[in-house]
């Protein structure tokens, strides 16, 4: 068996990363009900082969990795569409699809398969309650988690943090994984940003770092607006000692933030100027800002 973490590293060190975020595109939201897509997690059972082209158009535009469409597939994101029951069979399938798309690819080209863990919006909007009213959120995590390990995802995206509490539980559960497996899953941890560049709790990112990496991740960064990742990436690279990742958020309320090429120039000048590992996506993973930024990193 191939050791997660060894293989994670020698893809990184093979060649530029450039990674999809969470898979979801906002044109599914006008094409199928709430009860096939749910999030667009529900779309990997209801809908295999929309979620396997995509991730096909994803390659072809030079994407090295797939995320799993379960970035809300957790127990209380799927409570507010009333199926938590599907949490088990929602991330096996999603794992399955992604782990069956990546081996259409030769072994020398093969993208890393990674499983998305999102960060639980759903616990904020409960009755006004703060997350520490939740004790299990922890297994919560460990449920998303178990279910993917058990499709045969090693590699985990814990996505978009916009709470470093959250993040330590999540980094937990798969410690808790860890232990029960024998097998030390890859973990990368990318942090929200607001538009002051901090995060929406108003952590800074080198205290959230420091929090964090006592549970060893083998990848750092952040996803916000292109205006704000240069600041906040300089700031990490003299405390953070893992790969860094810089993910842009390429689309508003009113569309793309800024034209895909424009991005693309812009993360391409932050990954040399900084040393930047992987570069990507945010949420609406498009294969034109993919092959933009693949064709600006060259």
């Amino acid at each position: 068996m191939v050791n997660p973490i060894a293989e994670f590293t020698t893809k990184l060190a093979s060649r530029s990363q450039v990674w999809p975020c969470a898979l979801w595109d906002h044109v599914w939201t006008k094409t199928y009900p709430v009860s096939e897509m749910g999030f667009g997690e529900f779309l990997s059972v209801s809908h295999p082969d929309l979620i396997a082209g995509a991730y096909r158009e994803l390659l072809k535009a030079g994407a090295t990795a797939l995320v799993t469409n379960t970035f809300g597939a957790n127990r209380l994101g799927m409570e507010e569409y009333g199926r938590a029951d599907l949490v088990q069979e929602v991330n096996v399938e999603s794992g399955r699809l992604a782990l069956s798309v990546a081996l259409e690819v030769p072994d020398e080209d093969r993208p890393l398969v990674l499983g998305s863990l999102g960060p639980t919006f759903e616990v904020r909007r409960r009755n006004g309650a703060s997350d520490d009213n939740f004790a299990n959120l922890r297994d919560v995590y460990l449920e998303q988690g178990r279910a993917l390990w058990s499709a045969g995802v090693r590699m985990f995206h814990v996505e978009s943090c916009d709470d470093p509490q959250k993040a330590m539980i999540a980094l937990d559960a798969l410690s808790t994984l860890e232990r029960e497996t024998g097998i030390s899953p890859v973990r990368i941890i990318t942090a929200k940003l607001q538009s002051d560049g901090v995060m929406p709790f108003g952590a800074s990112l080198t205290a959230f770092w420091a929090l964090v990496q006592p549970y060893r991740p083998q990848a750092f960064g952040v996803v916000g607006l292109s205006e704000h990742l240069e600041a906040a990436i300089s700031s990490l690279v003299e405390a953070v000692d893992v790969p860094l990742v810089a993910m842009a958020e390429t689309r508003t309320l009113n569309g793309w933030s800024e034209p895909p090429e424009v991005l693309s120039n812009r993360l391409a000048h932050i990954a040399l100027e900084y040393g930047v590992s992987i570069t990507g996506v945010g949420i609406d993973s498009s294969p034109r800002f993919i092959a933009c930024l693949k064709e600006a990193l060259r």
